[in-house]
């Protein structure tokens, strides 16, 4: 009897060994199912970029989600990078009706044992993460920003931001988690990033654009002088 007890436990430390041993595979597996990488960039996002610029923008890596459109990553002269990505809401209605503005610090909740979670990018001196859950029906934007001396300029189809980064985030219901964050790598460092918002019909553009090295725009650039 001793000895079928104790086959009996070898083989539950087995299983038990095994199950702990493949878990963090079988996470890691269905998350790669939400996310993909490509160096083919979408042509709308290309063709948002002005004609005088595009010889010097370096298509980088376009991250594929299964429940998102792509976002995309871009450099340009070794000097800035920029981020592009496209949403999609309901209505076709004016950037003023549909932003709503915010400020505070507000996070992904990262959780590497959830079915699925987020992707986390690291592009310089920015570390983006992208939550990968089906979105909700998206008809407002909450833009969330967390940092210093905020500029903007606005008309009925762009929105473009300024200021110094601590942290951004974007989020479609007040009660919504967050969708979206970007927040600098290097704490003690300061940057500033240009965001602007693109609406053509149904679908808002979002291009962020921040310096590679930590600092300001050169020669007081802006993300106007990139974008369309």
């Amino acid at each position: 009897m001793q000895v079928k007890h104790r086959k009996k436990l070898i083989i539950v430390i087995v299983v038990i060994s095994l199950v702990a041993t493949l878990f963090p595979y079988i996470i890691i597996s269905s998350k790669l199912q939400l996310v993909s990488f490509s160096d083919q960039i979408p042509l709308d996002y290309w063709d948002l970029f002005k004609s005088n610029k595009k010889e010097f923008i370096i298509p980088h890596t376009t991250y594929n989600m299964k429940h998102k459109n792509s976002i995309s990553a871009f450099h340009y002269k070794n000097t800035y990078s920029i981020l592009v990505f496209k949403m999609h809401f309901m209505q076709n209605i004016t950037l003023q009706n549909l932003v709503q503005e915010r400020s505070g610090l507000v996070s992904i909740k990262n959780n590497f044992f959830s079915f699925p979670s987020s992707v986390v990018m690291v592009k310089n001196n920015m570390k983006l993460i992208c939550c990968l859950d089906s979105l909700s029906t998206q008809d407002k934007l909450y833009m969330i920003f967390y940092g210093d001396s905020i500029n903007y300029v606005k008309n009925d189809s762009e929105y473009t931001y300024s200021y110094y980064l601590n942290n951004f985030a974007i989020k479609y219901g007040i009660n919504d988690k967050v969708d979206l964050q970007l927040k600098r790598s290097n704490y003690l460092d300061q940057l500033k990033i240009n965001i602007k918002l693109i609406k053509k019909f149904s679908d808002v553009y979002m291009v962020i654009m921040y310096p590679i090295d930590k600092g300001n725009f050169l020669n007081n650039e802006s993300i106007d002088d990139f974008v369309k």
